[in-house]
């Protein structure tokens, strides 16, 4: 981070309005998430929501070199899974234990 988004050698509070607004990346996974968890290289999380879905999302573009050195990075958004499955049935609910 730099001095940009309000982070100093005293100071390690993000202006998140001021990132958000340079660096808009998000993964929309359309229902409240309950867990999640990031591949070894980076390129893939998979969330769990509490309806038992389990997700996998790639996220090679937003973690692309190019977003990390660029000023200002244009919007993305990534809403649609690689994969999905089911780990209980429709009328169970899913409790994370991390």
């Amino acid at each position: 981070m730099c001095a940009r988004y309000g982070v100093t050698e005293t100071d390690r509070q993000v202006d998140m309005e001021k990132l958000y607004a340079d660096r808009n990346l998000q993964i929309s996974t359309g229902k409240a998430g309950k867990d999640f968890a990031f591949s070894e290289d980076d390129t893939l999380i998979v969330s769990l929501d509490k309806t038992g879905r389990l997700r996998f999302w790639d996220i090679r573009e937003l973690t692309d070199e190019t977003n990390a050195t660029a000023s200002r990075v244009n919007s993305i958004k990534v809403d649609m899974p690689l994969l999905s499955l089911s780990t209980a049935s429709p009328a169970e609910k899913s409790w994370p234990t991390s």
